[in-house]
């Protein structure tokens, strides 16, 4: 038997979400549904030291975007830069779930342009990525309450992680007054 060493380099192509075969959606969204559902501790026993809990994820995001000074993560050049390496990291700790795994982009500057042409926000809403297989549907109260994400809650006794927190102690930037328990989003 021959055995052969060689250098091998593996790249990764990121793709629109519309665009991937139902099979890599599906691959894609249960291994966020692992990292939204899974313990730090045995995320890490189980996938290694490349796994992260969405905890931490999100804290980083809402510490540079709660900033008391500035908003890091919005303002000025550091959205580019700073939701690049956000995402660099978050594609790090999917690959720690399936190796397989490419972080697809939404280039929601299609739904944009519909809402843009026609001036029907709500044309916005009806975009695929928010169906149940995939982000969800939103309801009145702005809570996710369909598919892989319903009642998805916020971290509650924010204070005991992060110096950033709203008022009702959830990890949402000081300005963010929302006292509802689940991860929402509003027109």
């Amino acid at each position: 038997m021959q055995s052969v060493s060689a250098y091998i380099q593996s790249r990764y192509v990121r793709r629109e979400l519309r665009t991937l075969t139902p099979a890599d959606r599906d691959t894609f969204f249960s291994a966020c549904e692992i990292i939204y559902k899974t313990d730090c501790g045995e995320g890490k026993k189980s996938y290694g030291a490349g796994f992260e809990c969405i905890d931490t994820l999100v804290q980083t995001h809402n510490e540079l975007a709660g900033a008391k000074y500035c908003d890091h993560m919005h303002d000025g050049y550091g959205f580019l830069t700073n939701h690049v390496a956000l995402s660099n990291w978050f594609e790090t700790v999917l690959q720690s779930v399936n190796p397989s795994i490419a972080l697809p982009y939404w280039d929601y500057s299609k739904e944009g342009q519909l809402v843009n042409k026609t001036g029907e926000i709500r044309l916005w809403r009806q975009s695929q990525v928010f169906d149940n297989d995939q982000f969800g549907p939103s309801a009145i109260n702005g809570m996710v309450t369909e598919g892989l994400f319903a009642f998805t809650k916020t971290q509650y006794n924010a204070r005991n992680y992060t110096k950033t927190a709203n008022a009702y102690n959830y990890m949402r930037a000081p300005w963010n007054q929302n006292k509802n328990p689940y991860v929402t989003r509003y027109n």
